[in-house]
């Protein structure tokens, strides 16, 4: 867990794709699934092209298509086995479309975990679940202040009601019953900037010492947000495509720095004193 735009996707996208296997590995971002069979579906193509369950259910069902097979139902077709130790990821949360109950959710997971043994890493910000949930309560209100509602108001009003204003304790609940281990995620500056030394490995020019001390001379809210440090980078990525990277790399470092300071200062609107 961590705050809003410190960089927890982008850290674990890093981590994921130097550590775990692609072939044992599915990540999944809430965001835009408005049904959990779109869940269960992503979880079962992902994995039945690694074993070969595609195949299995063709022969069986005379299609490859997996779309609303429930997973308890392949993996007693197949085994657990194949399911074993597969790291699942769950992503975006505060992002869940109000067609989905989030409790449901949380029960696949759970399912997963303990029936099947995958592996779950939950990415999450508590505090954004729980600021929806006030929003939500709010729309609740609006919605309900208006006397002569038609049904279909009052049936938008109903779900808000039951599905999307309690989010925040029902995710408390069930995480207790789901984690082994919790980790808030608060890196120094150096640590996100080194995440962007490892995917801009051919950019030898950039003075990273540098660049990290710039963003520590942000205030608190923003020397961590991951999206600015994208944007800024964005920046430099310019830079390169205007002089190119041969002659970067030919440029006496000082003024490298100095491309660099400049780009700083217009973006975030400050002045660097030496």
């Amino acid at each position: 867990k961590g705050n809003w735009g410190v960089g927890k996707t982008f850290f674990w996208n890093i981590y994921a794709k130097e550590n775990l296997n692609e072939k044992k590995y599915v990540y999944i971002s809430l965001f835009g699934i408005s049904k959990l069979d779109d869940i269960k579906t992503k979880i079962l193509n992902k994995i039945s092209k690694q074993a070969n369950i595609v195949n299995k259910i063709k022969g069986l069902l005379g299609s490859s298509r997996i779309k609303g097979v429930d997973i308890g139902a392949v993996i007693s077709l197949f085994g657990i086995k194949n399911f074993k130790d597969i790291v699942v990821c769950f992503d975006d949360f505060e992002r869940l479309s109000p067609n989905l109950n989030i409790s449901e959710v949380l029960g696949v997971i759970s399912e997963l975990k303990e029936q099947y043994d995958c592996k779950i890493v939950i990415i999450n910000n508590n505090d954004q679940l729980e600021e929806l949930d006030s929003l939500n309560s709010k729309k609740l209100f609006s919605l309900s202040a208006n006397k002569e509602s038609k049904k279909q108001e009052y049936e938008e009003r109903h779900r808000y009601s039951i599905l999307q204003t309690n989010n925040h304790e029902i995710f408390k609940k069930y995480l207790e019953k789901i984690l082994d281990v919790e980790y808030e995620y608060f890196p120094e500056v150096k640590y996100q900037i080194e995440l962007f030394k490892k995917i801009n490995s051919d950019k030898k020019y950039l003075n990273w010492n540098l660049i990290v001390n710039l963003f520590n001379r942000l205030k608190e809210d923003k020397k961590r947000n991951i999206r600015l440090m994208k944007h800024y980078f964005m920046k430099l990525e310019i830079l390169e495509d205007i002089l190119k990277i041969e002659v970067l790399k030919d440029l006496e470092s000082f003024i490298i720095d100095e491309f660099l300071i400049k780009i700083f200062e217009e973006l975030f609107n400050i002045t660097i004193l030496n």
